[in-house]
């Protein structure tokens, strides 16, 4: 067992506010087909309780009950869908792909096991499906004979309205999906197989393994199904944010299979990830259970802080030997290397620097990189795509938007939107962008088909 002192999609709030005018003509912030249904069933049934309330002079008190009444619904709601309490899902259907950064996946006979990560909730409707980076460590651990499967949520749900905002709703069904999977890579004969994810793909492992999926390990990355801090559909307070933290126990107690646990220094989707980790330590230890939590390490913070290229160098192989062998090994950080791309940070790790400045557009041209931005805070579209089409336009592409984006090469810097930066060709695939002022590092490229 291990606890290191050092570190590691989330889903859109609850409900977005009810604001009762009177007691005839509720409204609401839209959120959704499925999410609307249930809403207006709660004002339904609320608006029954207080019809003891009616009459003259009584709008105020029973739209404040029936305000009342519907939150203490949906928070009911909230516990049980998050916690696996409530009625049993259907399977969400998910899409499934391979990852690019990890490369071709060899199979049951070959690989070590198989790594089926699930990514957070998102219903941003884009139409490129393998297009979001994953963390970087994926990379790593299918370089030591892991197959990696990412999961995420269709398109075709998210964007037909299908869904809601509300991830909570639907994570038992991920849950059952994971389930269903880990079952199913069991019986293609994968020695090992090790569920995982991120934020809403986190917690829906989490949940599944709680509910007796036969997963080997699991691979959870800042888990959470109830939102940010401020709610993205009306600007408010989240009231659902502190489920984060009460939820968290209830969903772990039942987890007995080895676990990495990331929970990075994330003020916006965490309430306490310090007191989160303590949970999991007091459950993992008090059941003997093997673990590795990776809890706010210092250097690192934000949602997506556990993706990074220098995050994977820091934690990499840690995670990688925990995976092959659970139990109390050692955790040793490695010191800084002027020789390894995850490392550098700063201009002047590179010693040939200048030798190895991209001045012009001619390298870049016909040429597609994901970019790992190294300062994430709490920005959920840190991660990005380059897509050069030309000497002067660029294809720039991120979770919440896409679209061109001109840029120029003055005095050896690219420079786009009045933001000048300098990039060093590390090797024929890799990139490293820096700020031309400071030399601290901006992000990591990465060329892909």
């Amino acid at each position: 067992m291990r606890k290191h002192g050092f570190f590691a999609g989330g889903t859109l709030p609850l409900f977005a506010a009810i604001f009762i005018a009177c007691p005839v003509a509720p409204a609401f912030a839209q959120s959704g087909p499925s999410g609307d249904a249930t809403v207006m069933q709660f004002i339904k049934e609320c608006r029954a309780e207080s019809a003891n309330l009616q009459g003259p002079g009584q709008a105020e008190i029973v739209s404040a009950h029936v305000h009342a009444c519907v939150e203490a619904k949906l928070q009911d709601l909230a516990q049980a869908a998050a916690t696996g309490s409530g009625s049993p899902q259907a399977p969400l259907p998910l899409i499934e792909s391979t990852p690019w950064l990890t490369g071709p996946n060899k199979g049951p006979a070959q690989a070590k096991g198989v790594i089926y990560f699930v990514g957070g909730y998102s219903l941003d409707g884009s139409s490129v499906d393998d297009f979001h980076l994953v963390p970087y460590y994926l990379s790593s651990l299918a370089s030591q004979g892991w197959d990696v499967i990412l999961a995420k949520i269709s398109h075709a749900e998210s964007s037909s309205g299908v869904l809601g905002p509300r991830g909570f709703e639907y994570v038992g069904g991920g849950a059952q999906t994971i389930k269903n999977r880990v079952a199913a890579l069991k019986a293609q004969g994968y020695k090992r197989v090790i569920a995982g994810g991120h934020s809403w793909g986190a917690w829906a492992a989490l949940l599944a393994a709680h509910d007796g999926a036969a997963a080997d390990a699991l691979l959870l990355s800042a888990p959470n199904t109830y939102g940010p801090r401020i709610s993205a559909v009306n600007g408010k307070p989240n009231p659902e944010f502190g489920m984060v933290l009460s939820e968290f126990g209830p969903v772990l107690d039942k987890v007995e299979v080895p676990t990495v646990l990331i929970l990075p220094d994330d003020n916006v989707w965490d309430p306490d990830p310090g007191a989160r980790g303590e949970i999991a330590e007091k459950h993992f230890a008090q059941d003997n259970v093997p673990h590795l939590l990776i809890v706010k390490p210092p250097g690192f913070s934000g949602h997506f802080a556990g993706w990074l290229p220098f995050f994977d160098y820091a934690f990499g192989n840690c995670i990688g030997n925990f995976l092959q062998a659970p139990g109390p090994a050692a955790c040793a950080l490695p010191p800084i290397s002027n020789a390894d791309f995850r490392s550098i940070l700063g201009l002047k790790q590179i010693a040939d620097a200048d030798n190895r400045r991209i001045a012009s557009a001619a390298p870049l041209v016909g040429k597609k990189f994901a970019v790992y931005e190294n300062d994430t805070g709490g920005n959920i579209q840190f991660n990005r795509q380059y897509d050069f089409i030309s000497p002067v336009q660029r294809d720039t592409m991120q979770p919440l938007q896409e679209g061109l984006e001109s840029y120029v090469f003055r005095g050896g810097l690219l420079c786009a939107a009045d933001n000048c930066t300098a990039l060093i060709r590390w090797s024929e695939r890799e990139i490293l962008e820096f700020d031309p002022k400071t030399g601290n590092l901006r992000a990591w490229w990465i060329e892909h088909d």
